[in-house]
Order: C-alpha cells, then structure tokens, then sequence
C-alpha cells in the first residue's frame, strides 16, 4: 500500500530522497530533516531511519531548502533545491561535527541527473514557459511546448510521440486525466497556457502508473499563490499589416488577406489575507487565470443572405452562378439543376 501511494503522488508531485552522513561515511540515524517551500514557507518534516536514510515522498513543484540537525553535528543548510514534477531527486547530506548552534550553508547546485527510475522525458522548467513566445493568433495552449521537445513529429492532424501512432498519448493536469477517450485518445480544450508553472514529457520505460500508454505522457502542474502578491497581464496581437503577402496573392496583384486577432488576459496570486479577520500567509494561497480571445474582423469573408420573397416562393433566379440543384436526380455523386434555378 505505501508503494502504490508513492507512485500515485509521483505524478503530480516531486520527491527528494538520500543519505545522512558523517564526514566518515558513516549513516547517522535520527537526524531532523526539514525541507522548507520557499516560496509558501511550508516545512515537511522527518527523520532519518537507522540507515540513515530520509524521504520527501510528495513535494509540489517548487524550490526547497534543506535543514538537517543532528546534536553533536553542525547544522547543515541547503539552499536552492528545486523539485520538478514525477522527478525523483537524490541528495546525500554530509554532516560535520561541532555544535548544532553552528550552521554550514551549502549554496552548490543539487545534482540533477535522475538515477533512481527508468523513465525517459524531458522537463520543461517554469522559465521556458514564460518566455518561449506560443501566440499564433488563438488562446495560447500548453501544449505546444510539446513541439519543442525531440522525437516529436507533428503532422497535419496528429502528433507522434517516439514513433507512436497519432492519439496515443495521454495529457494530466496535477495528476488527473484530460483526454477523451470517445474520440480516440485526445484533448479538444486545453485551458490557456498562463496557468501552468511546469510540464514533463515522459517518453518510455514508463514506470507502473503510466504504462498503459504508448504514446508519451503529458503532465501538466498549476500555478499556485505564494506569500507575496504577484501579477501579470498580456495582450497578444495579430494583424495584416504585419504579415508579409502570400506568394499567389501578389502574383494576382491581390493585398494581403485582413487579420485581425487578440488574445486579452492576466493573472494573480498570494496568500488569503482579509485584514483582522483571516492572516493566510503560510497557510493559504490563491491563484486565478482569466484568458479571452477576440476576433473583431474575420480573417476569411462571410456572406449573410436574407430569403426574398421571390425565394420564399420558390425562385432563386436571382442568385446568379449559384445552383439549385435536384435531389431527386441524384445519381451516384451528381444531382441536375432545377432548370433556371426555380423550384416547381
């Protein structure tokens, strides 16, 4: 049973596991471990075995530090760990001996090569999110970050994840699935891309949780509020005027095709703090996304009739080179038209 609720948490979540111990080697059992969310100030709390071993099993995406007490040993302070989603890290924690009043800081990188599981993927960190520009003129999904990774092939109406047949693959936001099954395996609407801090692309050797799929695994995680109060707001733009003339278009000395697109919205975060009432910091957080498309001209020209009263009886001579055809001559793929375009 706790296997399987490991496995289970590992996808929407981190983990972060080692060694305790002493300067020769050796494990130190019953040392304090502490791995504290920077962001929220939340602290996980547990103790090493007799081995000398600890475990975070469940760790939301974010970046840590690690606070290791032991009396007769230095207190020992991480910094900077960062817990990806599905990503097992693995730290040893050496420890010195002295007083734990004192503090050794260790500001050198946590090792980032994953050595404790099979799967293959790629992780996409909340950098490249925000900064890879995705506007192509409709609400910006998450999902085409995907094109960004290798052993992608995207076709007209599919994507090919290792060579795997289009909608294979399987799509999870904090753990849960999105896809539909009715229509083979896909997803029709994803929410916009502005709420979303991280994304993983798992592409083999899945591990128990994922393996009934067999074309890549998408998994998505939500932005969550911090202690500070944090904002955004964006308006991404396509128009005409910007766009070079299509090659046919200028050999028939036709202008460019108007456009006109926009992608309005923002975002905002924090702890819950109504003054003298409720104090969430530390606690309780927030996190809301609003995202709007607006079309105010067609790119493509449509035509609106009314029915005259000619055509209410019958007679669409007046529509020119439009036909009204026959079903009743319908043979094999071609109908006749109604002579003069007037139906009897």
């Amino acid at each position: 049973m706790l296997g399987a609720s490991l496995a289970l948490g590992q996808v929407a979540t981190g983990s972060l596991g080692g060694t305790v111990v002493d300067a020769n080697g050796a494990s130190v059992p019953g040392a304090k471990v502490t791995a504290t969310d920077v962001a929220t100030n939340l602290k996980i709390k547990t103790t090493t075995t007799d081995a000398g071993l600890y475990v975070f099993p469940t760790l939301k995406t974010d970046v840590y530090t690690i606070v290791v007490e032991k009396a007769g040993f230095k207190r020992l302070n991480w910094t900077n760990i960062e817990i990806h989603i599905a990503l097992r890290l693995d730290l040893d924690l050496k420890l010195v001996v002295g007083d734990v009043q004192q503090t050794i800081d260790v500001t050198a990188d946590a090792p980032l090569l994953e050595t404790s599981t099979s799967e293959r993927g790629q992780t996409f960190s909340p950098k490249f999110m925000a900064d890879i520009p995705l506007f192509t003129g409709a609400i910006r999904t998450p999902r085409a970050f995907v094109s960004y990774m290798p052993g992608i092939n995207a076709g007209a109406c599919e994507q090919s994840i290792s060579g795997s047949g289009g909608r294979a693959q399987e799509v999870q936001i904090d753990g849960a699935s999105l896809i539909i099954p009715e229509s083979g395996g896909t997803v029709f609407n994803m929410p916009s891309a502005e709420m979303f801090g991280e994304f993983k692309l798992t592409t083999g050797a899945y591990s128990a949780e994922l393996g009934r799929f067999g074309g890549g695994v998408e998994q998505y995680v939500t932005k969550s509020g911090t202690n500070w109060y944090h904002g955004t707001a964006f308006l991404n733009m396509r128009r005409d005027i910007w766009n070079a003339n299509a090659w046919a278009r200028n050999a028939q000395g036709l202008p460019r095709v108007k456009e006109r697109q926009n992608e309005i919205g923002g975002a905002g975060g924090g702890p819950v703090y109504i003054p003298k009432v409720y104090d969430g910091r530390d606690k309780t957080f927030f996190y809301y996304t609003y995202t709007q498309r607006l079309l105010p001209a067609n790119i493509a020209p449509v035509v609106n009739t009314v029915p005259t009263a000619q055509m209410k009886q019958g007679n669409f001579s007046q529509l020119g080179a439009q036909m009204i055809y026959d079903p009743a001559t319908t043979s094999g793929t071609t109908r006749q038209p109604f002579p003069g375009n007037m139906i009897p």
